[in-house]
C-alpha cells in the first residue's frame, strides 16, 4: 500500500512538478491543439500543484515560488 498525499516530502511534489512540467513541453510539441494527451497533461500538473497549494495553506507555508 502507498503513502498518502500527506505523508510525501515536499521534495517529492517538486521533482513530480518538474517531470510534468516536461512532459508537458514535450506533448505540446508533439500534439499541438486540444488532444487527450495534451488535456491529462495539464491536469497533472494541476493535481501536483493543487496538492502542494492545499498542503501550504493547512501548514500556513505556502510557497509561491512554488506556482
Amino acid at each position: 500500500m502507498g503513502m498518502k498525499a500527506e505523508e510525501v516530502p515536499v521534495e517529492i511534489f517538486m521533482r513530480r512538478r518538474d517531470l510534468l512540467d516536461e512532459i508537458h513541453r514535450v506533448v505540446e510539441l508533439a500534439e499541438p491543439g486540444f488532444t487527450r494527451r495534451r488535456g491529462i497533461s495539464i491536469f497533472e500538473t494541476s493535481t501536483c500543484r493543487l496538492q502542494v497549494g492545499t498542503r501550504g495553506v493547512r501548514k500556513h507555508t505556502y510557497m509561491k515560488s512554488f506556482f
